[in-house]
């Protein structure tokens, strides 16, 4: 079965490539998507021992989040754009049980993250946005986008502009 990463950052501009992917692979039977979003990581003395305890759980269940802490608000706003881009995905005919959505916390670089997790999850296709941070900008402090182009060894990458029209 195919497989594409599609990283979201929690914008609505990120729906941008989420609908550019489901345009392009609506009516490929065979194809999972797995919608993948950073969390900013959280010193867990900024949390409630009762967050604390809740993501404790999870550190159980999912072995590349132990250790690392985020705040409810940053999982609630994930959730949110989990469930705007799956009904996107749904509604242009891709069947819900090839959709998965997973995160990680930024314990490294968000390319980083996305080319790892690519790798383990053996997805032939990486689908991020570019928002156009403009040529010194991106110079200085680098681009999310250009970083997995360029370090994508063995993946196809799809850069969607997600600039907002003039």
């Amino acid at each position: 079965m195919n497989s594409i990463l599609v990283a979201l950052d929690g914008t609505p501009a990120s729906l941008k490539v989420v609908k550019y992917v489901a345009e392009i692979i609506g009516h490929l039977p065979k194809t999972t998507v797995y919608l993948f979003h950073v969390v900013p990581m959280v010193s867990p003395n900024l949390l409630t021992s009762e967050e604390v305890r809740r993501i404790e759980k999870i550190h159980e269940e999912v072995e590349h989040l132990s250790g690392f802490f985020w705040s409810k608000e940053s999982e609630e706003k994930m959730f949110q754009i989990f469930s705007e881009a799956v009904n996107l995905l749904k509604s242009q005919g891709i069947p819900e049980e090839n959709i998965k959505t997973f995160f990680d916390v930024a314990s490294d670089t968000i390319a980083n993250l996305i080319l790892r997790h690519a790798r383990r999850l053996n997805c032939r296709t990486i689908a991020v946005g570019r928002r156009g941070l403009g040529r010194v900008k991106e110079i200085l402090i680098g681009s999310t986008s250009s970083t997995v182009v360029r370090n994508a060894k063995g993946h196809t990458v799809w850069v969607v502009d997600t600039t907002e029209e003039e």
